[in-house]
């Protein structure tokens, strides 16, 4: 039986990883206007973004182990209190070294905000863990979605700083949710655990490099040397930290060893899957109502309501769902129907009837919504005690990867089939560019329904989510 305290730890939580995905989104639309403030050039200005994606991957291998040296509770205690201090100096910056310096605070306390708070999620409810990731999916779901938009809105209508300052409201109320509702969770589950400073920094830096590559991959400033440069060395780093982990054993940074479990490998390389697909239509949607159809984009980022409602409705039904049908039945039936979605997305896109887009819209937000509560709540299952830390850093990094590699990769594809090097409003796409995104995302969803269908089917059957 669930509790309004349990209900309300599970949407502070929510909130706290909201923040970071929002205030990691809503900076790219309000470029222009900043560049303006500091009378530099837009281009110049990326830095300030990849320096908080930087920053937040070299840090986040390290959110584990300090959690669990001075306890969750007082770890997110600490890291929202700087994170609203940071996004403050952010606002009041005059200068790009300012707002460097501080965007690369931001990222640091940012790299221990949503990795510990799923860790304290999974620590809280452990035994009602699937009722805690309706209620924090259903807010989550949204970030990547309306940051573009609310970044828009904000700068539009108030000033770019305000994308920063409205983080000491939302932070405040977060902050004294922490402290009046989260319990301590002090308890050490590796007390004899010494900081893996070489680990620390092989995985960080491998992290770190590869969100470099992932957020310049389609800005044309960037030389392909150094895109490609960050890339070889992150993968060299990545390399080297595998026979590092693999001889340090449970005393590594991050502990590998929970892949050898088969059901969590297959979870989160499902859940990539999910991403790189749907996050990616989070970019493609807008672009094509805007260039090809005449939308403003307020009104295409309006048109995501038929997606964030059912998103957010489905969270409230899908235990009633599972129980009916079972985890392995309904698992499988997302993943097809998901495949059928994008299919008719890309039909969609070469003969555009906008009641047709809201209905597909409609149904992705309910598949989204119940594949990603199940695909999270399974991945999260498959973890014992002492590898629930290492699982909340792995699923965030994912998290943060996917969702920026989905832009990227579809904004190649859209180049590359259109003829463009530079996907922008004014650059004349055709339609067929769209589809062909839409079928390379279904072939992708329709190779995650075989591998649900072949792999392990006894396995999935077995699963039992409380």
């Amino acid at each position: 039986m669930q509790t309004k305290n349990q209900t309300w730890i599970a949407c502070t939580i929510g909130i706290i990883m909201l923040m970071e995905l929002i205030d990691g989104s809503a900076l790219n639309t309000s470029l222009p206007q900043m560049a303006q403030s500091f009378n530099i050039s837009p281009i110049n200005l990326k830095v300030a973004i990849t320096i908080y994606l930087l920053t937040l991957g070299l840090f986040i291998p390290a959110s584990s182990w300090v959690a669990d040296r001075i306890g969750i509770k007082k770890l997110l205690i600490i890291s929202v209190s700087g994170f609203i201090v940071s996004s403050v100096l952010c606002g009041l910056s005059q200068n790009l070294t300012m707002l460097i310096v501080f965007r690369a605070c931001q990222g640091f306390f940012g790299a221990f905000t949503m990795p510990v708070a799923r860790l304290a999620l999974i620590r809280i409810f452990k035994g009602n863990l699937l009722y805690a990731m309706s209620i924090t999916g259903a807010i989550i779901t949204v970030g990547p979605m309306i940051g573009p938009l609310l970044g828009g809105a904000i700068t539009t209508y108030l000033h770019w700083r305000f994308i920063f300052f409205i983080n000491i409201p939302v932070g405040i109320f977060t902050l004294i949710a922490i402290i009046y509702l989260l319990p301590s969770l002090n308890e050490r589950t590796q007390p004899n655990k010494k900081f893996d400073l070489k680990g620390f920094l092989l995985l960080g830096f491998a992290i770190a490099l590869l969100m470099l590559f992932v957020d310049t991959l389609i800005d044309p400033s960037i030389p392909m040397s150094i895109k490609l440069t960050s890339l070889v060395i992150a993968i060299i780093l990545a390399i080297r930290y595998l026979y590092h982990a693999k001889a340090k054993q449970s005393h590594a940074i991050i502990d590998f060893g929970i892949f050898k479990n088969k059901l969590f490998r297959f979870f989160i390389a499902h859940s990539v899957t999910l991403r790189l697909s749907t996050v990616g239509i989070m970019f493609l949607f807008p672009l094509f109502l805007q260039t090809k159809e005449g939308f403003t984009p307020l009104e295409s980022g309006l048109t995501f309501l038929a997606f964030i409602i059912p998103a957010w409705m489905i969270k409230r039904f899908i235990k009633r769902i599972l129980n009916y049908f079972g985890f392995y039945k309904l698992y499988i039936i997302i993943t097809f129907v998901l495949f059928l979605c994008f299919v008719s997305c890309a039909v969609i896109f070469m003969h555009f009837n906008f009641v047709f887009y809201l209905l597909i819209q409609v149904v992705l937000g309910l598949l989204f919504g119940s594949y990603t509560t199940l695909s999270n709540t399974a991945a999260y299952s498959q973890a014992t005690d002492d590898e629930m830390g290492t699982a909340s850093v792995i699923m965030s990094t994912v998290i943060q990867l996917s969702s920026a590699f989905a832009v990227a990769w579809v904004a190649v594809l859209l180049g590359f089939v259109s003829g463009a090097k530079e996907i922008s409003a004014d650059l004349p796409i055709p339609n067929y560019a769209f589809s062909a995104v839409m079928i390379v995302s279904a072939a992708g969803m329709f190779v995650s329904f075989l591998a649900s269908v072949r792999a392990s089917p006894s396995a999935l059957k077995a699963i039992q989510l409380d």
